[in-house]
C-alpha cells in the first residue's frame, strides 16, 4: 500500500496483470487520483480534512496551555472500494 499518486505508473506498467483477479491493489488518501486510472483504485480514506481539523484544534489547546488535552486522538478512516480490489 501506497499513496493513490505512487499507483499510477506501477499500474499503467503492470497493465498485462489480471487486478483484482491475480493480486489486489490498495492506494491510501483516497485522491482524485484513485478515480481517474483504469481500473478505478480502492483507497482508503483517511479523512484528510476532519484530521487537519482535529489537530488544529489540538495544537491551540496544546498553545492557550487547557488542562486535560487529549494525548491519543483517533481520526476514522474507511476503505473506499473500487475495482483493484475483490473483497
Amino acid at each position: 500500500m501506497c499513496s493513490d499518486l505512487q499507483h499510477l505508473p506501477w499500474m499503467h506498467a503492470q497493465n498485462y496483470l489480471a487486478i483484482p483477479d491475480e493480486f489486489s491493489v490498495t492506494g491510501y488518501n483516497n485522491s482524485i487520483m484513485a478515480v481517474s486510472c483504469e481500473p478505478e483504485l480502492t483507497s482508503v480514506d483517511n479523512q484528510l480534512e476532519l484530521l487537519c481539523q482535529t489537530t488544529v484544534q489540538h495544537m491551540i489547546a496544546l498553545l492557550e496551555k487547557q488542562e486535560e488535552v487529549e494525548q491519543q486522538i483517533l481520526v476514522p478512516c474507511e476503505i473506499v472500494r473500487r475495482c483493484t480490489t475483490d473483497f
